[in-house]
């Protein structure tokens, strides 16, 4: 005699097989989802880092552009202080970022310029930092 149909054993099988293919899904499009999240925050924080950058480099062009009219402009004014010693500025940026920027003096026509972007997400602390040398090529 042969059996037509599903035995309980074959039903409990296919039943398990297709819940684990289906729970395999959904970790992956938990994962890809929580990914896809920390590396937007990545790019923007890269940007906030190079903006950051590019305020000391508008710092230094500035005073660039005093010394024409005045001599007694350096062109590191307001970025280093008197004793050479690192200058730190801490500003909040949108959406929970943290942007450091550090300048350190190296010699007199050199500047390290590093910006260091932190923010939480996810119960962890994330953290880009981005490094430039400015240089005082005016002279």
């Amino acid at each position: 005699m042969f059996q037509k149909g599903f035995t309980l054993l074959e039903a409990i099988v296919s039943i398990f097989i297709v819940t684990v293919g289906v729970g395999g899904v959904f970790v992956l499009v938990n994962q890809t989802i929580s990914s896809s999240q920390i590396i937007s925050s990545r790019f923007t924080a890269t940007y906030l880092a190079q903006e950051g950058i590019e305020n000391v480099r508008n710092i230094r062009d500035a005073n660039w552009l005093r010394q024409r009219t005045n001599l007694a402009v350096l062109w590191d004014d307001g970025m280093v202080s008197s004793g050479w010693q690192p200058v730190v500025f801490m500003d909040g940026t949108p959406n929970n970022f943290q942007r450091e920027i550090i300048i350190t003096p190296d010699g007199s026509d050199i500047l390290n310029v590093s910006v260091e972007v932190s923010w939480q997400e996810r119960g962890r602390t994330h953290q880009v930092i981005v490094q430039e040398n400015l240089y005082n090529w005016l002279q």
